[in-house]
């Protein structure tokens, strides 16, 4: 694979896009170490070694600088290269309603629909996703197997 190199200068930045092997780039990086500004890498890998990769760059951030080190997480990706968040980051004030109505929204489905799918009543469905009734775990069970999740998500 050849290298090349692009820079576009706007006002009192400049930006360098590189294109080389990955070897040559980790070499090239630790001779500007001295360098400040902020960079953003994309890399172009076999699908297999992505989690190796993320991996190391994580241990990596986090060596360099532990007390920034959640700022710096790699996170796991999905099949569409999209980061994965645990619920509790994407809805740190949610309850285990939001989560029931998250779903039942994308699975385009009425409160009707679903009540009958698990077997309760519309009016369970609408306290559930209101947060007006708890959901019990053998509930959260028929909704988890419903959705292909794990229950443990509406508990």
């Amino acid at each position: 694979m050849q290298a090349y190199m692009k820079t576009r200068i706007t006002g009192e930045s400049a930006e360098l896009s590189l294109s080389a092997p990955i070897r040559e780039l980790a070499a090239l990086i630790k001779s500007i170490d001295d360098v400040t500004g902020s960079a953003e890498l994309l890399l172009t890998l076999p699908k297999q070694d992505l989690a190796r990769v993320m991996k190391a760059m994580s241990n990596a951030m986090a060596a360099k600088d532990s007390k920034d080190s959640n700022d710096h997480q790699a996170r796991e990706v999905n099949e569409h290269g999209e980061e994965l968040y645990s619920v509790e980051e994407a809805f740190p004030d949610g309850y285990p309603g939001m989560a029931l109505r998250g779903l039942r929204g994308k699975e385009d489905l009425t409160q009707k629909e679903l009540a009958e799918r698990i077997g309760a009543t519309k009016h369970r469905v609408s306290e559930m996703e209101s947060g007006k009734r708890p959901i019990s775990r053998e509930m959260a069970k028929r909704i988890g197997k419903e959705f292909n999740v794990s229950y443990t998500v509406f508990l």
